[in-house]
């Protein structure tokens, strides 16, 4: 998303976000890595979060762990691709652009049943 903004916008528009709030390290790694040339890097109070440090969560393999992996090759679960509209707003005014999006559906019900 944030490589259409730009391409639609300029470099004007961007800004290289150094420290994240957000997330564990493990979860921001490939982001940092494959988008910000491995700039990024976490704040200290989120590196090592887990949901299982927050509070009503129980310790399970699934909340000790800062990724959880689910196999579904061979599980028919096929990635689409729907046409969007992007808008921008630059200069005061709407631009539309149509780009192709991708999403699987039958992984986005797993992981729904799995939570």
């Amino acid at each position: 998303m944030f490589e259409r903004v730009k391409d639609m916008i300029g470099d004007s528009a961007c800004h290289v976000l150094q420290i994240q709030y957000r997330m564990n390290a493990c979860v921001m790694e490939p982001s940092s890595t494959e988008i910000y040339g491995g700039q990024l890097v976490a704040d200290p109070s989120v590196a090592d979060h887990v949901l299982s440090d927050l509070p009503h969560v129980r310790q399970s393999p699934d909340t000790i762990r800062p990724l959880v992996f689910i196999d579904t090759s061979g599980a028919g679960m096929a990635e689409s691709a729907v046409e969007v509209e992007l808008a921008e707003l630059a200069n005061c005014r709407r631009i539309f652009e149509a780009a192709k999006t991708k999403f699987n559906r039958g992984e986005a019900e797993l992981v729904v049943k799995h939570v």
